[in-house]
């Protein structure tokens, strides 16, 4: 309700639909800025009495029309916004918390609280799609200094997936990523982005010659076992496995490995290894992923093919036909599609049972620790630690020293769902410091 004069009662009091409209003092055009109204479409439905006021040259009065045009608008879609059922992300909700503090985001400088509940000022130098569903993010943390890289892949996007790449296709070899990008592009298969994974043996670990540049733990390719997951630096605490399902799902978890040969009539043996050395009494699976067995001339090596239709998987039971068997000697030559079963001691005595032309089946098991899902991994790459789990940092930040320090960093990272993967990189360089791994967590 409003109260004023008019000279004429008779509208009033016999509601006549002329519409009255009260507009706000007028003010000189000089408060305002004319090309305001330059870059917009005056002739756009709705801009009606915008155009009038302007070409009058009463600029506030237009200025007041544009307003109430974007307030009283109801027609608009936005396809990145749900009036039905409004979500928030915590990045948004903090942008808006600042803003009624008076700070905005602008021009890609906003502020951010990190998972610690500190406030960090980020500058986003960098951050355009590179491909359908996929975003590149560069960004600088003056606070530290710290310059970060980050890729967000959406897995829900038919034509994105993700795959480990094995260093020149071999279990023992070193690539850098330039040469394996350049290796694996094809008409049909490019590459967009990537990060190391595992960690490799190198000299003065202890280990034989033999296995230097070998993955420390889990490696998987294509649903085909490259190195078993198993107990490297767990005594720290939970190690961090990073693994992608059938369903293009992303898990990141400690997992263990329960490998086992089945044969009909027959007890199973479960498998020590994959493409490592072979102990007293081990049964260890090697592939092509190494060229020879790993092994001395005591034992049996039983080689086979999976039956036709079938291929490797991971926690499924591959049925496979017995090629061929040698006993009494080690490093055997492996021939293209060959698998082999070497066994000393115990685990010789149970292959030694078996015949050229026999089935057997091979389960390469692979369980989450802490709740034995068996996730049918296509992926599979270990990392040093699990950092963060539900969003909430473990105690794997601060109980290793490798952790707490300043180092460049290489991370991991997913959604909820399980359907959006995040690799961050950290320099070290350029006047970026170095993170601990709870920084980089922070950052996620």
């Amino acid at each position: 309700a409003f109260t004023g004069c008019t000279d004429d009662d008779e509208i009033l009091s016999t509601g006549d639909s002329t519409n009255i409209e009260l507009l706000p003092n007028n003010k000189p055009n000089d408060v305002l800025n004319a090309r305001l109204f330059e870059v917009i479409n005056l002739d756009y439905p709705g801009l009606e009495k915008v155009k009038s006021h302007y070409e009058a040259k009463e600029y506030y009065y237009a200025a007041h029309e544009l307003l109430k045009y974007y307030r009283n608008r109801s027609d608009i879609n936005n396809p990145n916004i749900n009036l039905i059922n409004p979500t928030i992300t915590a990045s948004e909700q903090n942008i808006a918390d600042q803003a009624l503090d008076f700070r905005f985001y602008v021009r890609n400088f906003k502020e951010s609280v990190d998972a610690s509940g500190n406030e960090n000022q980020i500058d986003t130098l960098v951050h355009r799609q590179v491909a359908p569903g996929i975003t590149y993010t560069k960004t600088y943390f003056p606070m530290y200094p710290l310059n970060v890289y980050m890729l967000t892949v959406d897995l829900n996007n038919e034509y994105n997936t993700v795959e480990t790449f094995q260093a020149g296709n071999q279990a023992g070899k070193t690539e850098a990523m330039t040469d394996a990008f350049k290796r694996l592009t094809t008409a049909s298969h490019t590459p967009i982005g990537s990060v190391n994974g595992n960690f490799w043996i190198v000299s003065g670990q202890g280990y034989p010659n033999e296995l230097l540049g070998v993955p420390h733990s889990g490696s998987i390719r294509n649903g085909e076992m490259v190195t078993e997951p198993n107990d490297w630096n767990r005594g720290h605490g939970n190690i961090g496995f990073a693994a992608l399902d059938k369903n293009k799902k992303l898990w990141i978890d400690d997992m263990n490995f329960d490998g086992k040969v089945i044969v009909e009539g027959q007890d199973s043996y479960s498998i020590s290894q994959v493409n490592r050395v072979r102990g007293a009494d081990e049964l260890v699976f090697f592939n092509n992923y190494v060229g020879k067995t790993r092994t001395d001339d005591n034992g049996t090596e039983v080689f086979i093919k999976p039956v036709e239709g079938q291929i490797w998987g991971i926690n499924e039971e591959v049925s496979c036909e017995v090629i061929r068997i040698i006993k009494g000697k080690g490093s055997n030559d492996i021939l293209h599609g060959e698998s082999v079963l070497s066994g000393s001691g115990i685990a010789q005595t149970f292959l030694d049972k078996l015949q050229v032309g026999q089935l057997v089946k091979v389960n390469m098991g692979v369980c989450t620790l802490a709740d034995n899902f068996k996730p049918m991994v296509q992926q599979m790459v270990t990392g040093n630690a699990l950092v963060m789990k539900n969003g909430e940092l473990t105690d794997r930040n601060t109980n290793e020293s490798y952790n707490s320090q300043l180092y460049p960093r290489t991370g991991i990272g997913m959604s909820e769902d399980g359907k959006k993967l995040f690799l961050i990189v950290i320099d070290k360089q350029s006047g970026s410091i170095g993170a601990t791994t709870a920084t980089m967590c922070e950052i996620l």
